[in-house]
């Protein structure tokens, strides 16, 4: 019995937010960096971890998952609730060619109170580049500072041309390479047993994530700027 005592008092539950918690209290204890703004983003189910870390003054970003939080459901029925008052700033980014988190999916889940952001107005089209290599990873995309300088708090960008990116496109390309490289012996066979792929099959077509980031990283660059810099 005493051992037993012994081995539960080393238990320690690792999730994403004791991971968190952790690395925060390491920030500001031992490494003694004080900020008077936090900011996280998350993609896929990090989007969760995302939204359910830190407290309303933290800006967020959700790529790729609902900018929602789950509610804690007292019934115990199996049932997941959300609650749709988002607070804070959040900026959400999807796509309508996400084959892991599906538009039919996630489209209950996006609150009222989210402002949608227009693409074209944001990146405005470069006639330099044929319609036919938009998933070409050389593609470039002009940007509009003016309109990305002036994002609403609660804003959500869904993607939607014919070239959307999928569910992987938005992770950096060189891991998406080397992980397709890995999995494709094994792809056939998952997608004959009817096992989720996560959209590897669609990159491994597309290999867009450096076109994908062109479009994210300075969109969620100036959300953070705009929601975290404090003057």
């Amino acid at each position: 019995e005493n051992e037993n005592e012994n081995e539960n008092q080393y238990e320690i539950k690792l999730d994403r937010a004791t991971i968190n918690e952790e690395l925060l209290k390491l920030i500001k204890d031992d490494l003694n960096i004080q900020s008077l703004s936090y900011g996280i983003v998350g993609h896929s189910l990090g989007t969760g971890t995302a939204m359910n870390t830190g407290d309303d003054s933290w800006t967020r970003v959700c790529i790729a998952g609902p900018p929602i939080r789950r509610r804690k459901n007292n019934n115990n029925n199996g049932i997941i609730e959300y609650d749709d008052n988002v607070r804070g700033s959040v900026l959400s980014i999807l796509s309508v060619n996400d084959g892991a988190v599906t538009m039919n999916r996630i489209s209950t889940m996006i609150p009222d109170s989210f402002v949608r952001l227009d693409e074209s107005r944001l990146f405005p089209k470069n006639d330099n580049n044929d319609n036919n290599n938009n998933n070409n990873n050389n593609v470039n995309v002009n940007v509009n500072d003016k309109n990305l300088s002036d994002l609403p708090p609660k804003s959500i960008l869904i993607i939607d041309r014919n070239d959307a990116p999928n569910h992987i496109s938005f992770l950096a390309g060189n891991v998406n390479d080397a992980m397709v490289s890995f999995l494709s012996p094994l792809l056939p066979v998952a997608q004959a047993l009817n096992i989720p792929v996560l959209d590897f099959d669609k990159y491994k077509e597309s290999r867009d994530s450096v076109a994908t980031s062109q479009v994210v990283i300075p969109l969620v660059s100036s959300f953070l700027k705009q929601y975290m810099i404090v003057e």
